[in-house]
């Protein structure tokens, strides 16, 4: 699996604004490219966005960040990279979290180690 540190890319410990979570679009997209690469026989492995020493985010910058997905998945559409697992969340998966996600096309499900893994919902046309 392929790893990508949020805070190898952001100083910030507080992730609050669009702008912010719009900075990660294009490291995201590199990451991408070489998960398009790999070949899995089991299938496609999610790309790991790893929030190890991001303190909080705010929902609009959650809202911000999952366009960034979406957008990276959608490049990458015929590639492996379908879904995204959230490693170290800096909060709580909320009912307002999951909503969001919702409205982008995408579920997420917490993982038994804490995770969340943000999955493109097959009857999504966004």
């Amino acid at each position: 699996m392929s790893s990508f540190r949020v805070n190898a890319f952001l100083k910030d410990k507080l992730l609050i604004s669009r702008e912010t979570a719009r900075l990660l679009e294009e490291p995201l997209r590199e990451r991408t490219q070489h998960v398009e690469m790999s070949d899995s026989a089991s299938g496609a492995e999610p790309v790991i966005v790893d929030f190890e020493g991001v303190a909080g985010i705010a929902p609009s910058c959650f809202d911000e960040l999952l366009f960034v997905f979406r957008a990276v998945l959608s490049a990458h559409a015929k590639g492996n990279a379908q879904s995204i697992l959230i490693a170290n969340p800096p909060t709580e998966l909320s009912p307002a979290l999951r909503a969001i996600a919702r409205g982008h096309g995408m579920s997420v499900q917490a993982q038994a180690d804490g995770s969340w893994l943000l999955t493109r919902l097959a009857s999504s046309d966004k």
